[in-house]
């Protein structure tokens, strides 16, 4: 009943909120005033957060940034540590929108206020090269984005209206490399100079030996004392499934998590797992287990995973921005027809894009994660990895893309 009463009181609110979108692209936008979103509103975090740290810290001549978010908490928090953050619909907010030459952001353009975006210039920083097909790219017809893209006339304009602000076009986007240039700019209809290769922000926090913020500070410090106590981590970092997402499921991941507990106790391990912030699988309580400690949805990655000696992953793009640090990966493909048939299909060969041993159930998981805390020696194909997504290895990706945005869209403002 409330999910059907949100859905009509959003209908109702739809024509208004346009006229205000339409009206927002009337006045006058100021090209060194920048806003900053990510993930939908609700967090700081990924790469949004690591330029707009940078530009906080730099201060180009001229450029004034606020973030924005619908977290009203986040907000105070982020005044709290002396940084200019506005709700998207207070008066503050509302301002610096309209008068904002640039909107940067992770997702879509509902990481800000979108109803205050018309006549920006758009600068979408994505969350990740794309192992997995994305937009225009998605080949399972049951995907609403491929509908929405791909479908029919009325499925198309539905789409529009009902999610406009995924269908915007983008005036910039960063890539890692050439290759994941070609990737983006094929997957948003973007032209190729649209895509500029400068590395993403948030490997910055990977690559550079900085201490972390405070929003980043009790995670750290966690890991850390583990790593001070003699211990190896291991990150468990699984994507969402886009199936579950739409049903509502729940499906539980196939391991043993008491085992898992008890092979970390054998090798001095300790397994750190955090689910995608669009998931809905189910993860048990692990408080019981010791040597296994969960991360919430929300707790941002990229800080910490210098701290990590073993990725796991299965089909997320994490395994690209682990890649800079050179260490073992492995990937835990328990489901993958099942995700290729009902999710996302893959760019190419999933065997041919993921440099590491595969695993497709537990008992192997844990032999191949035996190897990889054993490895002695750089696998040769990972190295290849490297030099084919990323063309930068040094933590100036956030000052690369600044200059860049400058260049394009505030010369004038350029230090």
């Amino acid at each position: 009943m409330r999910r059907a009463l949100r859905r009509a009181l959003k209908l109702l609110a739809r024509p208004p909120l346009l006229g205000l979108w339409l009206l927002s692209g009337f006045g006058r936008r100021d090209p060194r005033r920048w806003v900053f979103g990510s993930w939908y509103g609700r967090r700081f975090a990924d790469n949004s957060k690591w330029l707009f740290l940078h530009l906080v810290a730099a201060r180009p001549a001229g450029v004034d940034v606020t973030w924005i978010s619908a977290d009203r908490r986040l907000v105070a928090s982020l005044r709290a540590a002396g940084l200019p953050a506005a709700h998207g619909w207070s008066l503050r907010g509302i301002r610096a929108q309209l008068a904002a030459g640039v909107c940067v952001f992770d997702v879509y353009t509902n990481d800000l206020n979108y109803w205050f975006t018309r006549g920006a210039k758009l600068v979408n920083l994505w969350h990740g090269i794309p192992l997995k097909r994305i937009e225009r790219d998605i080949e399972n017809p049951e995907h609403f984005i491929r509908r929405g893209t791909g479908g029919s006339a009325l499925q198309r304009l539905a789409f529009r209206l009902g999610f406009p602000w995924m269908a915007n076009r983008f005036d910039l986007m960063p890539a890692s490399s050439p290759r994941c240039a070609a990737l983006l700019a094929g997957a948003f209809g973007l032209p190729a100079e649209r895509v500029a290769v400068t590395g993403f922000p948030r490997n910055d926090a990977i690559l550079a030996d900085a201490p972390p913020g405070p929003w980043d500070a009790e995670a750290h410090a966690a890991l850390s004392r583990l790593k001070a106590d003699g211990r190896r981590l291991v990150a468990y970092l699984p994507t969402f499934r886009d199936r579950d997402a739409r049903r509502g499921t729940a499906a539980p991941l196939p391991i043993d998590w008491p085992a898992l507990d008890a092979f970390c106790a054998a090798r001095n391990l300790a397994v750190v797992v955090k689910l995608h912030g669009n998931d809905v699988l189910r993860l048990p309580d692990l408080s019981a287990l010791p040597r296994l400690v969960a991360l919430p949805a929300a707790a941002d990655l990229y800080p910490l995973l210098g701290l990590f000696d073993v990725l796991v992953t299965d089909y997320s793009s994490i395994y690209f921005d682990y890649l800079l640090l050179d260490r073992p990966i492995v990937f835990f493909n328990f489901d993958q027809a099942d995700y290729e048939a009902h999710s996302r299909s893959f760019y190419s060969d999933y065997d041919a894009l993921t440099p590491g041993e595969k695993a497709p159930d537990f008992p192997r998981l844990l032999a191949a994660l035996e190897r990889a805390l054993a490895e002695d020696a750089p696998d040769p194909r990972r190295r290849e990895a490297i030099a084919l997504w990323h063309s930068h290895r040094d933590a100036d990706a956030a000052g690369r893309l600044a200059a860049e945005i400058l260049r394009r869209f505030a010369p004038e403002a350029r230090a």
